[in-house]
C-alpha cells in the first residue's frame, strides 16, 4: 500500500539445486476500497549468507518488483480444488476439468448476473496455500479429486474455513471416502453402496426445495451414460433423488455447510450446456456469500480492558490505619486522664482523624495514578467432537507504562495480529520462519496505551474434554 514501513515477509531455506514454494500473508489497508479497489504491492527478495542480507534482483534486473492488485468486495468467489494435471490420467485430465468448469459456470450463471463476476479460482497446485486465513476471500470451494489427501495442512485450513462459514461442494463420484473422512470426520453421514451408469433418469426434487418433478424438463437422456454413486445417508436435507437414491444432500458443519452430490458433472447439464432444474436449485442455495462467522475476539476485548486498571488498597491496610487512629486516641485518653486534662482530647480526636484521612487519600491517589504494566488474555475453546480437535480463539490486551519493543513471537503456525494499526516512524515487519514461528520486528508498545492482539489456532485432542457445571445468575460454575 502507501505505507512502505509496514512489511510482511517469509524466511525459508532453499537447498541447493532445488525449488520451493511458499506463501506469505499480507494485511490489506483498510482504506483500499476508497482508492478504486486497488492496492500497490512492492516485493523484494533478500538472500542471507553468513548472517548478511543482500538484495536479489528480479528477472528485469531490478531489486524491487511492483504489482497492482485488484480487490473484490461484492463478487462471489468460487475455488475449484481438483487434482493437478500431472497426478491424473493424461487422456482424461483435461476432459474432467473442462466438464467441471462448464458445470460450475452454468450453475453460477443462473445466480450471478453481473458481467463483472470473477471466474472460478482453480487451486490446482499440490498444496493449498498454508498462510494465515488464506481461504477467507472465497465463498465456496468445489472439490473433485483426492490430492488433498497428501496435504495435511491444507485439510486443516479447509476444515476450519468451513466451520467459519464457508460452503464446500464435494463430488462423491470423483472423491474418495478417505478424503471426506479426513476432512469432516464424523460430520460425514453417508455410505457408498455401488456405482451405476445411467442413460436416462428424472430428478425427484424434495418438497422443501421449492421445485416439483417435471416430466418434461426434469428428464435427462443421453447416448453417453453418466456415472452415479449410489449412497445411503441419514441426512435430513436431501435436495433431490434419482430413482429413490440421493443425488444431492447437505450437511451443516459449524457455521458453514457441505453439499454432497453423487452424480457426475454431465448429468447436471442439459444437452445445450445449460443448467438443469436440479442444478439451478443447488446453485441458488450454494453460490451465495459465505455465512457470517460467529467471532469471539471482539466480544472478549471489552472484558479484557476491564481487567486493566489500578489496584484498590487492601482492607488490611485500611484496618491498620483505622487501628492506629484508635490506638493514638486511646493512648492520649489514658495519658491525659492520669493528668486530669481530658479536655485535650477535643484537639487530639479531630487531629488524628484528619491525619488518618489524609494518609488514606494519599495512598488511594497513588494507586489510582499508577496502573501497573499488564497483559490480559482471554480464550474461547470450541471442541469439535467430529474430528477430535478444538478451535481456539484468543484475544490479548497489553498495557505498559513505558515504551518498548512489543516482543511478539508465536510458534506452531499461530499468527497474532494487532487489531489497531500502529502509526510509527520505524519499519515494522512480520516475519514467518521455516519452523512456523512468526515474529513482529520493530513493533513497539507505546506508553500508557492499551493494544489488542487476536489469534486463531487449532489443537488436536488426544483425549476428550469433559466439563461439568451449572448455570446460575452469576454465570457458569463448575
Amino acid at each position: 500500500g502507501d505505507d512502505p514501513k509496514l512489511q510482511f515477509s517469509t524466511k525459508l531455506w532453499v537447498p541447493a539445486k532445488s525449488k520451493r514454494q511458499s506463501w506469505v500473508p499480507i494485511r490489506v489497508p483498510s482504506d483500499a476500497g476508497q482508492k478504486g479497489g486497488r492496492v500497490e504491492l512492492s516485493m523484494i527478495q533478500l538472500v542471507e549468507t553468513d548472517g548478511v542480507e543482500t538484495f536479489e534482483n528480479n528477472v528485469l534486473g531490478m531489486p524491487v518488483s511492483k504489482r497492482s492488485l485488484m480487490l473484490s468486495e461484492n463478487e462471489i468467489n468460487t475455488g475449484l480444488v481438483v487434482d493437478a494435471p500431472e497426478l491424473l490420467d493424461r487422456g482424461s485430465s483435461p476432459v474432467k476439468i473442462n466438464e467441471l468448469t462448464q458445470m460450475i459456470n452454468a450453475g453460477r450463471d443462473t445466480v450471478i448476473q453481473s458481467p463483472l463476476g470473477l471466474p472460478p479460482v482453480k487451486l490446482m497446485s499440490n498444496f493449498l496455500p498454508a498462510s494465515h486465513r488464506a481461504l477467507d476471500e472465497l465463498d465456496q470451494v468445489v472439490i473433485m479429486g483426492n490430492h488433498l489427501l497428501t496435504d495435511t495442512t491444507g485439510i486443516i485450513s479447509l476444515r476450519k474455513w468451513i466451520r467459519s462459514g464457508g460452503r464446500v461442494w464435494i463430488m462423491l463420484d470423483a472423491t474418495s471416502e478417505a478424503l471426506v473422512a479426513e476432512l469432516l470426520g464424523d460430520d460425514s453421514s453417508y455410505a457408498i453402496v455401488d456405482r451405476v451408469e445411467l442413460n436416462d433418469f428424472q430428478f425427484e426434487m424434495s418438497s422443501d426445495a421449492g421445485i416439483q418433478p417435471d416430466r418434461d424438463g426434469g428428464v435427462w437422456s443421453s447416448e453417453i451414460p453418466v456415472e452415479m454413486v449410489r449412497v445411503v445417508t441419514d441426512c435430513e436435507d436431501v435436495v433431490c433423488r434419482i430413482n429413490g437414491w440421493p443425488a444431492a444432500f447437505r450437511e451443516p458443519v459449524g457455521d458453514g455447510q457441505v453439499l454432497f452430490t453423487t452424480l457426475a458433472t454431465l448429468g447436471w447439464m442439459n444437452e445445450n450446456g445449460s443448467a438443469t432444474k436440479a442444478l439451478y436449485q443447488l446453485s441458488r442455495d450454494f453460490f451465495e456469500p459465505k455465512n457470517e462467522h460467529t467471532g469471539f475476539q471482539s466480544s472478549m476485548i471489552p472484558l479484557l480492558d476491564d481487567e486493566i486498571g489500578y489496584q484498590i488498597p487492601s482492607r488490611r491496610l485500611a484496618g491498620l490505619l483505622l487501628g492506629l487512629n484508635a490506638l493514638v486516641i486511646l493512648a492520649g485518653g489514658i495519658w491525659w486522664g492520669r493528668q486530669r486534662r481530658l479536655e485535650r482530647l477535643a484537639i487530639l480526636v479531630p487531629a488524628s482523624a484528619i491525619v488518618t484521612t489524609v494518609v488514606m487519600l494519599t495512598i488511594g491517589k497513588q494507586h489510582a495514578n499508577s496502573v501497573p504494566s499488564t497483559v490480559v488474555s482471554g480464550q474461547v475453546v470450541q471442541v469439535r467432537n467430529a474430528t477430535d480437535e478444538a478451535d481456539v480463539s484468543t484475544a490479548l490486551a497489553v498495557y505498559s507504562q513505558d515504551a518498548g519493543d512489543l516482543g511478539l513471537v508465536t510458534s506452531g503456525g499461530i499468527l497474532a495480529m494487532p487489531v489497531e494499526n500502529e502509526e510509527s516512524s520505524e519499519t515494522q515487519r512480520l516475519r514467518i520462519d521455516d519452523d512456523k514461528t512468526s515474529r513482529w520486528i520493530g513493533s513497539n508498545q507505546p506508553p500508557g496505551v492499551v493494544r489488542h492482539l487476536v489469534s486463531d489456532s487449532n489443537v488436536q485432542l488426544s483425549a476428550p474434554i469433559r466439563v461439568r457445571g451449572t448455570f446460575d445468575a452469576d454465570g457458569f460454575r463448575g
